[in-house]
């Protein structure tokens, strides 16, 4: 997982909950758009 690595290296927790946010974000849009059953498979 690249955050995780993000986190060994220095990364703030700050920064790891926007992170964290951003992902959650772009998930309820995609559901919202309808789109997170074309992209279901890739995850």
């Amino acid at each position: 997982m690249r955050v995780w690595r993000e986190v060994g290296s220095g990364v703030t927790a700050a920064q790891v909950r926007r992170v964290v946010a951003s992902t959650v974000g772009v998930g309820a849009v995609a559901r919202r758009l309808g789109v997170a059953e074309c992209t279901a498979h890739r995850w």
